[in-house]
């Protein structure tokens, strides 16, 4: 497990990136922190913290302004949902 200075210095960059880039937080931070030798567990469990608040956001944001579009948040949903649970048991197999 690397030291805290990495991880502060690797939060901060993600974080940098995150806010130029808007979106992606995970995308940026899952791989970096396997690199510093973070279990890969951690890795992926690590930004969720500040993605799904993030995703929720913006998503209220896209309904108050009457920009969602319904049909497919809902096949998203019904899709997505099975196929995270799936994926999840599947990944046990790996």
């Amino acid at each position: 497990m690397p030291g805290w200075s990495s991880l502060i210095a690797a939060g901060a960059a993600i974080g940098i990136l995150f806010g130029v880039f808007g979106v992606g937080g995970s995308s940026f931070a899952t791989p970096v922190l396997g690199l510093l030798g973070v279990p890969g567990l951690v890795a992926v469990a690590a930004p969720l913290p500040a993605t799904i608040p993030a995703a929720v956001a913006g998503a209220w944001a896209y309904v108050r302004r009457r920009q969602l579009d319904w049909a497919v948040a809902r096949w998203s949903i019904l899709g997505g949902a099975p196929a995270t649970v799936l994926g999840a048991l599947l990944s046990q197999r790996v």
